[in-house]
């Protein structure tokens, strides 16, 4: 575009065609509505109907090479659409670790997800069009600062950021709410958990004629952590990689040729639920709630279902199913995780039993926690580890092209559910790269309590933070807890503070879009959600989206929910 107006006869006619191009590209940086192509307003990029950053970055990319050619003219972008343009350079700085995003929100190309050199090179020709921030400097400090974490290769570019006394910028610890593709990001320190549903209006995954023909259980309740290395480094190679097998994940475990989509086309699967999705507190804790039943599709298990929860709370990822119930004669497995390994000896420890051999099988027999390891300096306490496989082999697959296969040496751990479950269950607590102060500790007195796992809803309680997670699937009701009733499809999490006030969030990850097809430009519906309290209570701040009225000792709170973003707000006692 830029090269057909720069083609035109007179100068007068080339500019009037770049500044028409200037405002045209200002015009496509504007938040989009429902799921149609185009930037959401939680940061997420769509195409093909769903969030796909594998095609984000071919448009990021061109979108830089524009800044970098209008820097100085009259045809630069408006401020309100270089706005627009770095939410979502930052949300894609936030989802990826280094550059790499998980296999979850890889769309049609798993183990190919990261952020291309040209993208990294636009997050600095946005930065040079000036600070967003009101900092004064010269260039916008956060966007060239996440060039530098980057690994931006541009010497010239590196110096003048060095010259403005820019630093990196990191992405902060905390929880994104990203609803728009169903999917939450948990960040402490170096690493990084994707957590990924699928919904009504979210696909789980992409499955073209020849690519990602395996992936039907990318977005089952899946829990991939990616250290600072990047996920090559930390695991996740595609050469022999059992697809059966995503970690956090529960799914029936079938032979290639019956796991591979049963379609020859497009399958783009999407979950009769519109529930599924992530909420959290403060910005810095959070949960995904999953519920699924499969269709009546060739291959498929129809009918197969479960009932599952993640919560994290700091280092601390605690994984509850419950209702997984199936007809099929293959084995449901839960995936805790499934990694290369870098050396045929590493070491796995299953209850202070230490072992280093290869190939290595081991099926715990017995009720009762079991500690287990995993070769990423992680450890999972198993509730009742009566189940649990681990072992270390060679495996091959297909690739998810079939266009041939892949051998590579894996470990793998997970829990073994049988053939054709009837409401079977799990609890396990991941700890991720903690200290061995943490893992004694925890090993001997569990640092959360679980309040309800049933079907109807999750409720954790974390004793550390502080934090009560309510997942209810179907209705919640108590006595015991703040919470005394909560309305199906609603998470709530709350927190007292030491001054006796209550920090709490009410979240529906539900869109609210009642236009069902492959696209829809129907903007995300408000829904007010209602959750009871125990008590008298009142608002002690501002919060426009909440509204509250007390009845007989109990305390009746609105909450107008869109976007699937959390309504936050804070109560103290009447």
């Amino acid at each position: 575009k830029v090269i057909s107006a720069m083609l035109q006869n007179t100068d007068e006619e080339k500019y009037a065609m770049m500044k028409a191009l200037g405002e045209w590209t200002s015009g496509s940086l504007t938040y989009t509505d429902g799921t149609v192509g185009g930037i959401k307003v939680d940061g997420t990029s769509f195409h093909h109907g769903g969030h796909y950053p594998g095609y984000s970055v071919g448009a990021f990319a061109v979108l830089g090479d524009y800044c970098f050619f209008t820097e100085g003219t009259d045809f630069v972008i408006s401020e309100d659409a270089r706005r627009v343009f770095k939410h979502t350079l930052m949300t894609l700085h936030d989802y990826t670790n280094l550059r790499d995003w998980g296999i979850g929100v890889c769309g049609r190309h798993p183990f190919h997800g990261h952020i291309p050199d040209r993208d990294v090179t636009a997050y600095a020709r946005l930065a040079l069009l000036g600070d967003l921030t009101g900092s004064g400097a010269e260039a916008d400090p956060e966007l060239a600062g996440a060039y530098i974490v980057l690994k931006g290769k541009d010497k010239d570019l590196l110096a003048a950021f060095k010259k403005m006394k820019i630093r990196e910028y990191m992405p902060a610890d905390g929880f994104r709410v990203y609803n728009y593709g169903a999917f939450g990001i948990h960040r402490r320190g170096d690493w990084m958990l994707t957590l990924k549903g699928f919904n009504s209006d979210v696909w789980g995954s992409e499955i073209y004629a020849a690519d990602n023909r395996f992936g039907r259980y990318q977005s089952y309740g899946t829990a991939q952590v990616i250290g600072i290395e990047g996920a090559k480094r930390h695991g996740y190679v595609q050469e022999g990689w059992d697809w059966n097998r995503y970690p956090g994940s529960t799914a029936i475990h079938l032979p290639f040729d019956k796991l591979e989509s049963p379609l020859k086309g497009t399958l783009m699967e999407r979950n009769d639920s519109r529930f599924p999705g992530v909420s959290s507190l403060e910005g810095m804790n959070g949960c995904l709630a999953f519920t699924y039943v499969e269709k009546d599709r060739k291959n498929f298990c129809a009918g197969a279902t479960a009932t599952k929860s993640v919560f994290c709370f700091d280092n601390r990822i605690i994984h509850i199913g419950t209702g997984i119930t199936n007809g099929s004669s293959f084995p449901t497995e839960t995936t805790l995780y499934q990694l290369l390994l870098a050396d045929k000896e590493e070491e796995v420890d299953i209850n202070d039993m230490y072992t280093d051999a290869f190939p290595y099988s081991y099926r715990h027999s017995d009720h009762g926690q079991v500690v287990l390891t995993d070769t990423r300096n992680n450890y999972y306490l198993i509730k009742d580890g009566y189940g649990l496989v681990v072992e270390k082999k060679t495996q091959t697959s297909p690739s998810d092209t079939k266009k041939k296969e892949g051998s590579g040496n894996f470990i793998t751990a997970y829990i073994d559910h049988g053939s054709s479950p009837s409401s079977a269950s799990y609890e396990y607590m991941m700890l991720v790269q903690p200290s061995g102060k943490e893992v004694s500790k925890y090993s001997r007195k569990s640092p959360y309590m679980v309040l309800q796992a049933d079907d109807a809803a999750h409720v954790v309680k974390d004793d550390v933070t502080g934090i009560t997670a309510y997942v209810s699937y179907k209705g919640y009701s108590s006595a015991e807890t703040l919470i005394a009733e909560a309305a199906a499809e609603v998470i709530v999490m709350e927190r007292t503070r030491d001054d006796g006030t209550v920090v709490m969030s009410v979240c529906t990850p539900d869109l609210g879009i009642t236009e069902k097809g492959y696209t829809t430009k129907q903007p995300s519906q408000m829904l007010v959600k209602e959750v009871v309290l125990n008590g008298g209570w009142s608002l002690a701040g501002e919060a426009d989206d909440v509204t509250l009225r007390s009845e007989d000792g109990k305390t009746y709170v609105s909450a107008r929910c869109i976007h699937g973003q959390p309504v936050e707000f804070e109560l103290k006692k009447r």
